[in-house]
């Protein structure tokens, strides 16, 4: 009985829609406090996302990340989330929300996002607002910021 129920798991995740996508960071530009800060708004990093479908045009999954905030240091991102993706041929476009856990600030904090993503095939830019914040940096100026990143599919099964 449970050789039958692992191999109707094991078929059932083959048989689902899945992806894992390469995410390159980015870039950032910040609006707010400019005169009292230089924010750095070259960001390198690196990052996964994996994806699975639960309807049509519908993912849940999960992505990680490392990469160089604005305030110049190292951060990592886990960020859960839900992702509505529309295909038209080889164009695809959609919007990615979460709430994730990111570090590298002065304290670890949880972030809702929200973003947008336009591609061709596999290759998608990314693009997200984040609101300004008071206080999630106590020795930094705030400042709110678009952001835009890279995606590319790796694999889909």
């Amino acid at each position: 009985m449970k050789l039958l129920a692992l191999t109707l798991l094991a078929g059932a995740a083959l048989a689902a829609d899945n992806e894992v996508e390469g995410l390159l960071f980015g870039v950032s530009h910040h609006f707010q406090n400019r005169d009292q800060y230089q924010y750095r708004e070259a960001n390198p990093g690196v990052g996964l996302s994996y994806w699975r479908s639960i309807g049509e045009n519908v993912a849940v999954g999960v992505s990680v990340a490392s990469y160089r905030n604005s305030y110049d240091m190292n951060s990592m991102a886990l960020v859960p989330g839900a992702k509505y993706e529309k295909t038209d041929g080889a164009f695809s476009y959609g919007v990615i929300t979460g709430l994730g856990s990111v570090s590298g600030y002065d304290t670890e904090r949880l972030c809702p996002h929200l973003s947008g993503f336009m591609g061709w095939e596999r290759v998608k830019l990314h693009a997200a607002y984040l609101p300004y914040k008071q206080g999630c940096d106590q020795a930094r100026p705030a400042s709110s910021a678009l952001v835009a990143w890279i995606g590319i599919s790796i694999v889909k099964w």
